[in-house]
């Protein structure tokens, strides 16, 4: 899977939509900055962070101690 990002000027910049599979594997902490469109899949078995907001048309599926928290 390609993650469309790059560094310039010393600020990170990607694509907002997310519509692939993303999976946040167990005993990970993740953190997107927000707001992101998740049309995809995305697979939370550990901790992840979405700053600001999350438009959710896909699939989330978190399982054991996952955890998705948004703020």
């Amino acid at each position: 899977m390609a993650i469309d990002f790059k560094i310039e000027n010393g600020i990170l910049k990607y694509n907002t939509n997310f519509d692939e599979v993303h999976n946040v594997e167990a005993g990970r902490n993740s953190l997107i900055a927000g707001p992101i469109e998740l049309s995809g899949t995305l697979n939370v078995a550990g901790n992840l962070t979405v700053t600001s907001e999350i438009d959710i048309t896909g699939t989330v599926d978190i399982t054991g101690a996952g955890s998705l928290t948004v703020n």
